[in-house]
């Protein structure tokens, strides 16, 4: 039986119940009877009445619900096909234009896809979180790092992230000294945040939700993560230490997924191939000509616009922002850096 199915049959079910239930409101509890015990009795029919209502609209809203896990799911099978086509188009010297351009559509369908996903996605996380009986109901539409699907969701929701940013209510850890993060936070929970992360994501997947990962932690605490979070001493990224320039926070991000051994500035530079901003993914950079580099967190294709983590002023601290192609264009070249992520 599919969600839609089950829905339509508790549906039924809840619509004799509603019919029940117009009949007693509409009758008259005086004419029940008068005596003795009428004033209690009234009482507990109105509160069960009550009840009953509040029910049968908490059913409503979570049969609308389950009816999208279908649509939700036929999403995901989708996405997971264009992927595939995607990732089996080959090139040679006369198909090139056209497999660029079928690039392009397949890569603007995935993205429609997903953004019609997490629309469905909030709508049903919203019902079944309101409903504590169903909440096991939750496995349906998240991701199953098992499937190995290669969609991931991100740990925070991005644009919800941006807007407590940007909100103004956030202040910035002390410029240079990354290790306030410590105040709030034992080294042992941060490490712990950190691992269990990569335990759950590899690659490029891994190097965003890190970067996303001790944001969330630091905004959690009313902070933001400041220019030299999570820098790089000349021998190790796995210590947490503090950073002394703008790409302290991203080289040490892309060493959570890299699958070079503690890769430096240099490295992941050399390694980076230049690849167009349409084709850019979440974990390549953007650099400029002083070798300044941003992450990519989220590339928006139909938008011509990206999502990246950066700092342009340490004050401000590390941030996500929509930065547009054509502010881009002339200043950042897109590093694509599958090499080091070995995906």
């Amino acid at each position: 039986m599919s969600y839609v199915e089950a829905a339509n049959s508790i549906k039924s079910t809840a619509d004799v119940l509603k019919s029940s239930v117009d009949k007693i409101d509409s009758s008259a509890f005086d004419s029940i009877w008068k005596g003795q015990a009428h004033d209690a009795l009234t009482s507990k029919l109105t509160d069960s009445l009550s009840k009953i209502k509040k029910q049968q609209i908490s059913v409503n809203r979570f049969t609308n619900a389950i009816e999208k896990i279908d649509k939700y799911k036929e999403n995901k099978e989708n996405i997971k096909s264009l992927r595939i086509e995607y990732d089996n188009i080959v090139d040679t010297k006369d198909n090139i234009e056209a497999n660029r351009m079928r690039r392009m559509q397949l890569k603007n369908k995935i993205h429609n896809l997903e953004y019609l996903n997490k629309t469905l996605k909030n709508v049903i996380v919203s019902a079944l979180n309101s409903i504590s009986s169903v909440s096991s109901e939750y496995d349906v539409i998240n991701y199953d790092s098992s499937q190995n699907e290669g969609y991931k969701e991100y740990i925070v929701d991005l644009y919800d992230f941006m807007s407590l940013l940007n909100s103004g209510g956030l202040t910035t850890f002390s410029s240079g000294n990354s290790s306030e993060l410590y105040n709030y936070y034992s080294k042992e929970e941060v490490e712990g945040r950190i691992e269990s992360i990569k335990n759950q994501y590899t690659g490029r997947d891994a190097a965003v939700n890190c970067a996303l990962g001790v944001m969330q932690m630091a905004a959690q605490v009313g902070k933001k993560l400041n220019l030299g979070w999570g820098g790089f001493d000349g021998e190790t990224h796995d210590e947490v230490i503090v950073g002394s320039n703008y790409n302290s926070f991203t080289s040490w991000a892309i060493n959570q997924g890299s699958n070079v051994n503690n890769i430096s500035l240099t490295g992941i530079l050399d390694a980076g191939r230049n690849t167009s901003y349409e084709d850019a993914q979440k974990g390549d950079v953007l650099v400029n000509s002083a070798g300044n580099m941003v992450m990519i967190v989220d590339n928006d294709t139909n938008q011509q616009e990206f999502l990246v983590a950066e700092v342009t002023d340490p004050s401000e601290g590390v941030v996500v922002q929509a930065k547009s192609y054509a502010s881009l264009t002339g200043s950042y070249q897109a590093m694509d850096l599958s090499s080091i992520y070995n995906n």
